[in-house]
Parts: structure tokens; C-alpha cells; sequence
């Protein structure tokens, strides 16, 4: 067995991890990846949740004063996806490991943004001034390239630059938007498997999350679920397609199901669409502001991480009527204040240049996929193949960032399976399991998540390496 970072061995049976689940809270360490019964659990330093021997062996002694909210004690205590993902990312940045777990695209990143960010920084006439602080709903030339960008896809939209909040982040915007519309006791319905970061900021908000589960392998949304979930204290659905992680692309029937549901029960919607235009095989992408009754009521994101492929600048957008950007604004006034100046200006030039391309190109059909959907597209059929060719079944993928596989003939759970994926083939990929915040009935154990926006040569590069290094397949 594999020893935790306490040196303790890790239990598999499955009594005993009922127990251990059951005594977490009491006996967990935010450090330390070994489950351990509660009769050799380490004494917890006091306020803080690493074990003696974990604060030993860094070096640390915790300091007297040291308290943490109850918030941030119980995200500790979870070994929550935060945690994963900074244990991913540490993993894939080893020299030599290709990087299909974290969605940050290698390529297509946008000149004409790069560019202008740069003359914005470095110009002579304008500099002293494009890099202090913006407004703080955003440079007023960005609001206006967002609506122009929108209504040039969008005609019907009619969105103005009072409909328009840029955050820093589409993250930061979510975050701000539970802040400003959640109240303790209220509860969200999301769609599972589920972002992590949706569970967490309705958490910190205070309110409770319902997850109605999408099942493998096409995760198509069950209607009949989503109206058993509400209650009277439902507040707001938050949506995402395509959806990350599993690919989907929200067929209009489901998107008018959702929005029916959140008129009947007079809800608000955050309609997450980061992955816009990032669809596969012709499929039509239906916008939840597009259905009845939900102009009024939605709160869509959009970000230059994806569309332009820049996803460390951190330039986002809230697109949605004044009257609930309101609140977002005066949240997101206080938590970063503004973007960062130069990028959005960057991101302004990008996003006026991709709208003057749309207005010419006078497009007939209601296909709004990009050029990088068409890579990623070519990317998701070799990487399967690769995957499909080691014995992996590979769910079906219809846009954005990912692709889904099941290695359950391999016999391992999904995140042994991604230990030993860098270990043979220096292939990172992330354990679905992060994904899942119910725990009834019990989530799926054997499902990967590889990110495919990444150049051709990445991919066949990754491909090459998992068919020449495939882990073996369980005997049955």
C-alpha cells in the first residue's frame, strides 16, 4: 500500500471506510492524502487542521493565535477540489508530463488582444494611464466591444454597455453573484457532474446546493429530476453548456425545460456559457437568455480565458439587466475592484475585430462554432482513439474544453489511475470524483477527465504516449 504523507497506509476495505467517512470530520488532515482509523489518528494542532507529525514534518509550528472562520475550516477539512486541483497542477508541470488535466489552451491565443494589451502598456501617450485602476464596472471601451460583440452573433439580444459588468474572471463573477443574490437557507440547483467551484461559492454564500445528476455516457438532462428539486426555497439554477466536464451541449428541448422551470417558480438563472462556440459536429448552441421569459431573469458569463483563448489574464463578463447587475457590481466592487486596464483594452480590440468578422460574414445558418471548436473537435476523435485502443470506453463529446473516458477495465478508481497514467505514459488527466457533490446515490469511481484544448501536436503527442505505455487491463 501507498503511504500518506503521515506514513501511514492508506485502508482499503470497505467496512472500514464507512467508518473512516463517518469519523472524518473528527480525524482528517487537510495535508495528508492517507485515510487512518480514529484509534491511531493523529492529534489535529489546535485550530488548525494538519496533524502534529504533518506540522512536524514541514518544519512548522503553528502560532498561538492562529484561528480559522468556520468557513475555511470546513473547505480545509474537505480536502476540497482546490486542494486536487493545486495537486494536479503540481503533478503536470513535472518536466517531461504532457498536461491534459487543467483546460488551459497551448494555442489559438488571440494576437490582435496580445497585441494591443502590449501598445496599452507600453505606449507613450496613453500608458501612465492605462496601467492605474478602470472603472470599476470595467473600461467603458470593453462594455461597448461586449455588446457589439454579442449583438453581432445575437441580433435580438440588443444588449447596451449598462447591460455589461466585467469581472476579474469569470470565477470572481460567479463568486460574486452567489455574494450578491444568495441568502442563508436558500438553495441552487446546478446539474452534476458539476463544476467544483459552483458548490463552493454557494457554500461560502451560505446556501445549499441540489445537484440533479446527468448519467453517463451521454449526461443528458432528465426534466422530471429537475422539477422534483425545487422547493420553496429554491432561489436560482446555474447552467453550463457546453458543460464542463462532461461535453455535453445542451440540447433547445432541455434548455426549454430549464426555462420554463424558472419562470414558473419566478428563479433567477446563471447561465455559464465560457465554452461558447465551442461545439461539435454542426450542433446548434441554444442560449438560455434566448428562451421565453428569460431576459429579464438570466445572468450569462462569457470570459476571454476560452474565447480568446488567454485564460491567465482573467478578463470576464456579466451580461444581464442593470437592475441585477446592480448587486454584482457592488459584490465585485469589493472583492477585486476592477480588471486588469491594459488586458482589457487588449481584449476590447479582439472582441470589436471578431465582431466586424461576424457582421461580414452575413452568416445564414445558426452554427456559431469557432475556429478553435474545429481544432478541438480533431483533437477529441485522436485522443479517443488512443484512449478507445487501450481498452478505455469514451463518452461521447459534443463540445468545449473536454473529453470523458471510463477506466473501469483497468480495475482501478479513477484517481490511482491518474497516478499511474504520469507514471508510465507522462500523461496528467484529473479523477472525475472532484466533480461530484452528492453522495447519493454514490458517484461513479472510474471516470477521467482529459482536456483536449490543446495544439494537434500536443494531442498526438499524448496519444503516441498512452498507446505506447497502456496501463493493463483487468482480467475477467
Amino acid at each position: 500500500m501507498e503511504a500518506g504523507l503521515c506514513g501511514v497506509s492508506p485502508l482499503r476495505d470497505a467496512t472500514w471506510q464507512a467508518v473512516l467517512r463517518a469519523c472524518r470530520q473528527a480525524h482528517a488532515c487537510c495535508r495528508c492524502s492517507a485515510a487512518r482509523t480514529p484509534t491511531i489518528a493523529h492529534t489535529l494542532v489546535a485550530q488548525d487542521q494538519r496533524c502534529r507529525r504533518c506540522v512536524a514534518a514541514m518544519g512548522e509550528t503553528p502560532p498561538s493565535f492562529l484561528h480559522f472562520s468556520a468557513r475555511t475550516e470546513r473547505e480545509l477539512g474537505t480536502r476540497g477540489a482546490s486542494q486536487v486541483w493545486q495537486e494536479v497542477i503540481a503533478l503536470a508541470r513535472t518536466p517531461g508530463v504532457i498536461d491534459l488535466g487543467q483546460g488551459w489552451p497551448d494555442c489559438l491565443s488571440d494576437d490582435t488582444a496580445k497585441r494591443e494589451a502590449a501598445a496599452a502598456i507600453l505606449g507613450d501617450a496613453d500608458a501612465a494611464r492605462n496601467n492605474q485602476y478602470s472603472a470599476a464596472d470595467g473600461v467603458p471601451d470593453l462594455k461597448q466591444a461586449i455588446a457589439e460583440y454579442y449583438n453581432a452573433l445575437h441580433p435580438s439580444w440588443q444588449v447596451g454597455s449598462t447591460d455589461v459588468l466585467v469581472t476579474t474572471s469569470a470565477t470572481e463573477a460567479l463568486y460574486c453573484i452567489t455574494q450578491a443574490m444568495l441568502d442563508a437557507g436558500d438553495e441552487v440547483i446546478c446539474f452534476e457532474p458539476v463544476f467544483p467551484w459552483y458548490a463552493a461559492h454557494v457554500r461560502l454564500a451560505g446556501a445549499t446546493l441540489k445537484c440533479v445528476r446527468m448519467q453517463p455516457p451521454h449526461y443528458r438532462l432528465d426534466v422530471d429530476e429537475l422539477a422534483a428539486a425545487f422547493s420553496p426555497r429554491t432561489r436560482m439554477v446555474i447552467f453550463n453548456s457546453p458543460h464542463n466536464p462532461t461535453g455535453h451541449v445542451a440540447t433547445r428541448e432541455e434548455v426549454l425545460g430549464i426555462a420554463a422551470l424558472c419562470v414558473q417558480h419566478n428563479i433567477l438563472a446563471l447561465s455559464d456559457e465560457v465554452y461558447e462556440r465551442k461545439t461539435f459536429g454542426g450542433r446548434i448552441e441554444t442560449r438560455l437568455r434566448d428562451a421565453p421569459g428569460m431576459a429579464e431573469r438570466t445572468l450569462t458569463l462569457g470570459t476571454s480565458s476560452k474565447l480568446l483563448s488567454l485564460t491567465g489574464w482573467r478578463v470576464a463578463w456579466v451580461i444581464a439587466p442593470p437592475a441585477l447587475l446592480r448587486g454584482v457590481s457592488s459584490a465585485h466592487s469589493y472583492a477585486s475592484f476592477c480588471a486588469p486596464t491594459p488586458l482589457q483594452i487588449g481584449v476590447a480590440a479582439a472582441l470589436r475585430e471578431h465582431a466586424e468578422a461576424e457582421r461580414r460574414s452575413r452568416r445564414t445558418d445558426a452554427n456559431m462554432a469557432d475556429a478553435s471548436a474545429a481544432v478541438f473537435e480533431r483533437n477529441a476523435h485522436v485522443l479517443g482513439s488512443a484512449l478507445t485502443d487501450v481498452g478505455l470506453v469514451v463518452h461521447p463529446v459534443e463540445g468545449g474544453y473536454f473529453l470523458v473516458a471510463d477506466i473501469c477495465a483497468t480495475g482501478l478508481d479513477a484517481g490511482t489511475y491518474c497516478k499511474e497514467l504520469i507514471a508510465r505514459a507522462r500523461v496528467a488527466a484529473v479523477p472525475m470524483d472532484v466533480f461530484y457533490v452528492a453522495t447519493e446515490p454514490p458517484p461513479p469511481t472510474t471516470l477521467v477527465r482529459f482536456a483536449i484544448c490543446k495544439s494537434e501536436h500536443t494531442i498526438a503527442a499524448a496519444a503516441a504516449a498512452i498507446r505506447a505505455h497502456p496501463l493493463p487491463l483487468r482480467v475477467t
